[in-house]
């Protein structure tokens, strides 16, 4: 699906990612607090991140499929074509709607103070 252009989106995901744990840990107080527990933007910022993850993994199942097999598909972790494809489509269908719920609780916390 995303043919030639699915390097340079993975490179996007994974500085933006990135990016959320360099801000998040360069802003934290000596207290310990994170700046994405009080900031409800910062959470929906997460959850589009969260979200573009899990759609990734299920717009290019095919390849990470791939990248299973020929990555860590040994030994305890062996297991067959159909059980990969459902690892993958799993947990993007779980990286989605984790993404899409805390999307809407961080809306909904912006939208009414």
């Amino acid at each position: 699906m995303l043919g030639r252009a699915r390097r340079p989106v993975e490179l996007v995901v994974v500085a933006m990612w990135i990016g959320v744990l360099i801000v998040s840990v360069a802003t934290s107080g000596r207290d310990g607090r994170s700046p994405l527990a009080s900031n409800p933007l910062g959470h929906l910022i997460l959850a589009l991140l969260i979200t573009e993850v899990g759609g990734l993994l299920l717009v290019e199942r095919a390849h990470y499929v791939g990248v299973y097999e020929r990555g860590i598909n040994r030994g305890p972790f062996r297991m067959g074509n159909a059980a990969i494809s459902r690892l993958v489509v799993g947990s993007g269908m779980c990286l989605v709607l984790a993404g899409m719920l805390i999307g809407a609780l961080s809306l909904r916390r912006l939208i009414a103070p």
